[in-house]
């Protein structure tokens, strides 16, 4: 899922013991650090959550 036009976006597992779940974190046109995480199911992509990125998720985006 491509879901920012940040060339230096980043995707993991979100996963819990339910469900399998990605994220993806980067920044959005208006230049806000976002968090999303979204499961798929067949062809569709199910958002769970979308938020600003907390100051640990941005840190781990900067040094990476």
């Amino acid at each position: 899922m491509r879901g920012f036009l940040d060339p230096f976006y980043q995707e993991g597992d979100a996963s819990t013991q339910e469900e399998q779940r990605n994220f993806i974190i980067g920044y959005s046109l208006s230049q806000r650090m976002l968090l999303v995480v979204h499961l798929i199911r067949g062809k569709r992509i199910r958002l769970i959550s979308a938020r600003l990125a907390t100051r640990a998720e941005r840190k781990l985006y900067e040094e990476a």
